[in-house]
């Protein structure tokens, strides 16, 4: 007999609302994939869960600069900040990540995942003006289950997971879950002949499940990863040699390599070929605890939320990427704490008015060490002339600064879902915010080497140069915000299977500071956004709800966008509000099961993402010496494909009672975006299309499970990230997708 199978999307309970209800009867704009899901496509990570999700991009140079858009809004491209959080927010368990990095854990024992699109500003911990993705881990079962699944693969790909859950005693149950991956490498490193963008990955879960009785249960989760990975090699994608005037660049990339007697490598990104003669690695763990206590009422429910966490993040970085000694050391590391406590109330069972209620304190702090030393090849790179000069300011000279940041947030929400008829509900929701940050930076050059004792024809205009690249500073800086943040939506039924709906959401992202040197007139504060969203959807099932199409329309404003300003003159960059941001546009999905054996699903999505206002933004370096100062209203913002397509399908074959054989294909397409804040004619990715596939045997009603699978099938060579280096010299790094891997996992259920 053939195995079930996975259900629908539409069919998956979420807890979107703080309730549980099955994704098809939530308005608005969700998607959710099951666990099921994830395992039967090898989808270990979020970068690979995006390929299933038209509407999110993930850009991930390393760990700390992991950007998640959806619809196009969300991070600033390519550079993190720690005194900023991101447009997105991506919970654990209900647990909101303060950072970026914390979200490229493995997946694994995962129950599903939601993905919800438009602002989050009312019901989740951190106001969001793009989105959210709670991820929900499998929590413990007072039936005895266990899984182990072993991966090998193409490329050094080696993977081992399991999980087991076992009852203690009628009222205690306990679940642990255990992971270990590594990927070989996928770019050839010619100064030491080694394979690079290496990675290794540990991580462990622990639960315990505390019920004794129908009406209080306590849910406690401990859980660890670590992450060795010999990250984050880009390859020289492209040459800048001419301004956009068709003039020369002054010393293009090719002349300083002469200068200095430097053969670079050809321009040939594919051939994944890197000469950066330091080598590059990456340090990061994780851990936190979570805790969950529920109590039923009479009509409703308590929860209280209770979790903390750190994050350490410790990278050693080839900054200039090529075989010079341009730079010689560059690091930063992060230190990062998080305290965040829940308390809700939420009604149960079916009601006139529907409601949920809170409160929500959260606090944060982050330590970061940064050090940049530069090398005996800068002052010939960077100034043009290797002499008594410029050797005294920039050989060796090293900038380190420290910051350290102080946040703390508290906020009451309230959402209440009236229900006017058996079909018409309308639901509002409110939520205030009091947000305050304290930020001290305090940058330093006392472990450059002294040139108090050099003459004052040498010592002088080197320490101008000095000044100029890194001169001794410090700041204190603070923000404060209270505002009020929410939503309307109505929804109607036509009938139980179809469901329309419209919202208006208003938004807000918190304000930050620039724990970097900003330049002289600039603030080091950064302020909140606004953001006023729009949409209209629809959502059905049809056809004995065999057929799920679901589709949205949606019109978003951002007024004070929050963007990254490069500065290539310097390699520095900073963030700044830079003005008034729309993006709009529609989606649709749709999923058909005619019978329990085929599966198929589509979606698409069309966002126009544009700045509707940034006249003083900073000009891309094929302006250097022409002016400084660029126009970029009505330019497309970074990070913004304007098409965006999955599709895929899965299809079982009854062998016999105890055997089922199974193959499936997936396929997505990303039209190309601008990956650079200053929007350079060089950081255009092209679109891009991405085949994966699978196949295999399903044993003793799907308990042993044979596979063999592929990403990436075809081998499309594409880049996830381009980037113009500093000191104007014109040299484009590309960061590049993962070629095509084929492995075979065997998985065993009991």
């Amino acid at each position: 007999m053939a195995a079930e199978p996975e259900a629908a999307f539409g069919d998956i309970v979420v807890t979107a609302r703080r309730r549980e209800e099955t994704a098809q009867s939530v308005p608005i704009a969700l998607t959710a994939i099951g666990g099921a899901q994830l395992e039967a496509r090898n989808s270990f990570g979020l970068q690979q869960i995006q390929q299933q999700l038209p509407s999110v991009l993930i850009s991930v140079v390393n760990p700390n600069n992991t950007n998640v858009n959806i619809r196009g809004l969300g991070a600033n491209a390519l550079f993190s900040n720690v005194g900023l959080e991101n447009g997105v927010g991506v919970h654990v368990d209900g647990v909101y990540l303060a950072r970026p990095g914390q979200s490229t854990f493995e997946l694994v024992d995962v129950d599903r995942i939601e993905v919800l699109r438009g602002p989050q500003g009312t019901l989740f911990g951190k106001n969001t003006t793009a989105g959210a993705i709670n991820i929900i881990t499998r929590a413990p079962s007072f039936e005895p289950e266990a899984m182990a699944e072993g991966t090998i693969g193409s490329r050094a790909t080696y993977r081992g997971r399991m999980s087991a859950s076992v009852p203690l005693t009628d009222t205690l149950a306990a679940r642990f879950t255990l992971s270990h991956g590594e990927h070989g490498a996928f770019i050839r490193n010619t100064v030491s002949g080694r394979g690079v963008n290496e990675s290794a990955n540990d991580a462990a879960r622990a639960q315990l499940l505390f019920r004794p009785s129908d009406r209080f249960k306590v849910r406690l989760i401990a859980d660890y990863s670590r992450l060795e990975d010999s990250c984050c090699y880009a390859v020289v994608a492209d040459l800048i040699d001419k301004r956009v005037d068709g003039t020369p660049l002054p010393r293009p990339f090719l002349t300083r390599a002469a200068q200095l007697g430097y053969a670079p490598l050809a321009v040939d990104p594919f051939a994944r070929l890197n000469d950066a003669n330091r080598m590059q690695r990456i340090h990061m763990k994780q851990y936190g605890f979570t805790g969950e206590a529920v109590f039923d009422l009479d009509g409703a429910s308590i929860t209280s939320l209770t979790s903390w966490r750190r994050w350490q993040f410790d990278p050693r970085v080839d900054a200039d990427n090529i075989a010079l000694d341009i730079f010689s050391g560059a690091q930063q590391l992060i230190d990062d704490h998080q305290i965040s406590q829940e308390l809700r109330i939420a009604s149960t069972g079916e009601r006139m008015i529907d409601y949920v209620a809170g409160l929500y304190f959260y606090d944060h702090d982050v330590d970061v060490d940064q050090l940049t030393r530069y090398g005996p090849d800068a002052p010939a790179f960077a100034l043009g002339a290797s002499n008594a000069v410029t050797n005294a300011a920039l050989n060796g000279f090293t900038v380190r600064s420290i910051s350290t940041l102080r946040g703390r947030s508290y906020a009451a929400f309230g959402q209440l879902t009236w229900h006017v008829t058996s079909a018409f509900a309308i639901t509002a929701g409110l939520r205030y915010n009091d947000e305050k940050k304290r930020g001290v930076f305090d940058q330093s050059t006392g472990l450059s080497p002294d040139i108090s004792g050099l003459s004052d024809a040498i010592r002088v205009p080197a320490q101008a140069i000095r000044d100029s690249f890194g001169a001794p500073t410090t700041y204190t800086a603070r923000t404060h915000e209270r505002n009020v943040t929410g939503q309307i939506n109505l929804a109607y039924n036509f009938t139980p299977d179809i469901l329309a709906y419209a919202t208006y959401a208003r938004g807000s992202k918190s304000g930050g500071i620039n724990l970097t040197n900003v330049p002289a007139g600039i603030s080091p504060t950064v302020g909140p956004e606004t953001v006023d969203h729009f949409e209209i959807g629809l959502k059905s099932s049809l056809i004995n709800r065999r057929l799920i199409l679901n589709a949205a329309a949606f019109h978003t404003t951002i007024r004070d966008y929050q963007t990254t300003i490069l500065e290539p003159s310097r390699s520095i960059s900073y963030l700044t509000n830079g003005g008034k941001v729309r993006s709009r546009g529609a989606e649709l999905e749709l999923r058909y099961t005619p019978s329990r054996a085929f599966s198929l699903y589509a979606a698409g999505t069309y966002v126009d993402a544009k700045f509707l206002s940034f006249r003083n933004a900073p000009c891309p370096p094929e302006y250097f010496g022409l002016q400084t100062v660029c126009d970029l209203s009505g330019r497309q913002i970074p990070g913004a494909p304007r098409w965006s397509f999955s599709a895929g399908g899965d299809l079982t074959v009854p062998f016999s009672d105890a055997v089922d054989g199974y193959i499936g294909a997936d396929y997505s397409y990303k039209s190309s975006f601008n990956s650079s804040s200053n929007l350079s004619s060089y950081t255009v990715v092209d679109g891009y299309s991405l085949v994966n596939a699978r196949a295999g045997m399903r044993f003793l009603d799907g308990r042993i499970d044979l596979s063999v699978w592929g990403r990436n099938l075809f081998n499309k060579n594409y880049f996830t990230s381009l980037t113009v280096a500093g000191f104007n010299a014109g040299q484009v790094n590309g960061f590049l997708g993962e070629p095509r891997i084929i492995g075979v996992t065997l998985r065993a259920r009991y």
